[in-house]
């Protein structure tokens, strides 16, 4: 598995998760056309709710295709930020979501973190 890093000196919180894609056929189990590896950065405002939850609004995703050689015609997305705050606020109603994320484990290393919707997240302290 990847194991995405996490930065949260406070009030801002950004995490960058590597992602493998793929695309092929099945014909005798997964055979990929392509394959390669691209990160999904997002960055937002955080504030301790308590001990273990954070509260998160996400302001901005970017999308970096690390092989650009991978899938060419993809290239225009490499390094776009989307405004996924402002964007989800005026969808939303003028304002833009807030998720909360708790800490279940934590160590020197290692932060494992779980979404309201059971979604688990582990990551590497950057």
């Amino acid at each position: 598995g990847v194991i995405p890093a996490i930065a949260w000196p406070g009030p801002r919180l950004t995490s960058d998760c590597i992602v493998k894609a793929s695309f092929g056929v099945s014909l005798l189990g997964f055979s990929p056309i392509f394959s390669g590896f691209g990160s999904v950065i997002s960055a937002g405002r955080a504030s301790a709710v308590d001990g273990t939850r954070l509260a998160v609004t996400v302001e901005t995703t970017t999308v970096r295709q690390d092989d650009a050689n991978v899938l060419p015609v993809l290239n225009f997305l490499n390094g776009t930020t989307l405004p996924v705050g402002q964007v989800m606020g005026q969808i939303a109603g003028g304002t833009a979501p807030e998720v909360y994320l708790d800490t279940v484990f934590l160590d020197d290393e290692l932060r494992i973190s779980k979404l309201e919707d059971g979604s688990v997240f582990v990551y590497q302290r950057a």
